[in-house]
């Protein structure tokens, strides 16, 4: 289902301070946007979403250390586009960094390949995109605890279904509205023709369907 779009979350967690100056940043949680845009090369983190992050980093007395999306069958090198965005979200915190998924990769013999990375953004004096440059950062993943998954990460991994549930409410609550809109108004304006409702409609009954066959009906099987 998301194999065509990039997904977000933001990562919440803390900062351990090391003797030399540097600082080491341990995720703890995450959480699940609701996409302002959804694109096959692009995703936007609305400033409703960063405000529900940092209510909730608060809750938990942890901080919005970072911010992860998905790049579905392209590189995983950071666009201009990432790299700006990680350049403003340094400007709330310069320890802040970036981590990008390079997912749905078919090798010859049919399995996936997934790369990750860990990144911050330097710009050099002439302020423009061309002069902001990637910073890696060294990244990494420690095994499960007895290689089973704590009760906080299985409920995270249950919010996914449900954000991209709100998504598609999103979306129909919009279409709905561009309807009423254009009866009501009075200033002149393009009604949309019933032939778009109905594909608009169908659209958001096809990403219903694909969530309950590709997500919450393979989650329950596992459970059983």
């Amino acid at each position: 289902m998301l194999e065509n779009e990039e997904v977000a979350l933001l990562l919440l967690g803390d900062y351990t301070p090391m003797p030399n100056g540097a600082n080491i940043a341990i995720v703890q949680n995450c959480f699940f946007v609701v996409r302002k845009d959804k694109r096959k090369d692009r995703v936007e983190i609305s400033s409703q979403e960063l405000s529900r992050a940092l209510l909730e980093a608060d809750q938990r007395s942890l901080k919005v250390i970072g911010w992860c999306h998905s790049h579905p069958k392209i590189t995983i090198l950071p666009s201009h586009v990432d790299l700006a965005t990680q350049l403003t979200m340094q400007t709330m915190d310069s320890r802040f960094f970036g981590l990008i998924y390079s997912c749905f990769h078919t090798n010859q013999d049919l399995t996936q390949r997934i790369q990750v990375t860990a990144f911050q953004s330097i710009s050099d004096e002439s302020g423009s995109i061309d002069g902001i440059q990637q910073i890696k950062i060294p990244l990494t993943i420690p095994p499960l605890e007895n290689g089973l998954m704590s009760v906080d990460r299985m409920s995270k991994l249950a919010e996914i279904p449900s954000r991209l549930y709100d998504e598609t409410c999103l979306a129909a609550e919009h279409t709905s509205h561009l309807g009423q809109t254009s009866e009501n108004s009075s200033l002149q304006c393009t009604e949309p023709l019933p032939a778009e409702t109905t594909l608009e409609s169908l659209s958001i009954s096809r990403r219903v369907c694909l969530l309950l066959d590709k997500f919450i009906v393979p989650a329950l099987q596992c459970l059983d």
